[in-house]
């Protein structure tokens, strides 16, 4: 976390000369965007890209509101006799073996959970952040949340790995508000840039953006096969989208690779692997 001098620095970094989202993306891929993010604020570019349709700060602050309020409800419904088991009124017998039973139902929750949290353990071990209480909780509700409202999808392993960078730079950049809260602030640019960091919701700012980049990494979670491109075999999507990456689009950006690994008969999910974990 950092404080609010420092990061009003970064902010002026990040828009002093990007006013329009194809100014900053250029200045991102530039031969100085690395320090652009790593100077400005990556957090913010995220937001900027993937929950807003543009730099046009006025609408910044209601689409956060919006995001953060869905987020609220959602988290208070499917964690409410989680978190207070005690409110659970029923008049079903409790150990009746009954799948339409509010306490089958709880019960599959708290397995759900700890399937979820057995991963978050193993979470970037060697980062001390990743490793604190506060943090696991964290992650844990932010994936019990999104397998809850996707189960057609549910809770798959490695949605962790997504997730932690994720919540890593949400809560690197945020700040804690004035005492007298955000109207203290004669700066509006400041107010602004205060409730977009605003502590208090490092969660609900990481679940908006997992669920932003899960409309397109879900298809690496489904297990449901489909039908090859010459129709002739059923293929799970993850297989299919890997045999694309390694052996199409991989030509294409570096045709020795491509080779190599073909010579050397590495599978596409082994590749893949590698890249992600050096990612």
């Amino acid at each position: 976390m950092r404080t609010i001098e420092e990061t009003r620095k970064r902010w002026d970094i990040l828009f002093s000369d990007n006013d329009t989202p194809s100014d900053l993306r250029a200045a991102l891929q530039s031969e100085q965007g690395g320090n652009l993010c790593n100077d400005g604020l990556r957090s913010v570019c995220w937001k900027a890209f993937l929950l807003f349709d543009g730099l046009d700060k006025n609408e910044w602050a209601s689409k956060l509101e919006e995001s953060r309020d869905a987020y609220r409800a959602l988290r208070d419904h499917f964690l409410k006799y989680i978190e207070h088991p005690d409110d659970l009124e029923s008049t079903v017998d409790p150990l009746a073996d009954d799948e339409q039973s509010p306490w089958q139902t709880l019960r599959h929750d708290e397995t759900l959970r700890t399937e979820i949290l057995q991963d978050v353990d193993r979470c970037l071990q060697e980062n001390y952040f990743f490793q604190e209480p506060d943090t696991k909780s964290k992650l844990t509700d932010i994936l019990f949340v999104y397998s809850k409202l996707n189960p057609d999808v549910g809770y798959r392993q490695g949605m962790h790995e997504l997730l932690a960078p994720i919540l890593w730079a949400v809560d690197r950049d945020s700040v804690k508000p004035h005492p007298g809260g955000h109207e203290a602030n004669k700066d509006k640019s400041e107010g602004l840039m205060l409730d977009l960091l605003d502590t208090q919701f490092v969660e609900h700012d990481s679940f908006t953006l997992f669920l932003s980049v899960m409309q397109t990494a879900r298809i690496y979670y489904e297990h449901g096969e489909t039908r090859s491109a010459n129709g002739q075999m059923d293929v799970i999507p993850i297989v299919d989208r890997c045999h694309y990456l390694h052996k199409e689009a991989l030509a294409v950006i570096d045709h020795e690779l491509a080779e190599h690994l073909e010579a050397v008969d590495v599978l596409p999910q082994i590749f893949l692997t590698w890249a992600r974990i050096s990612i």
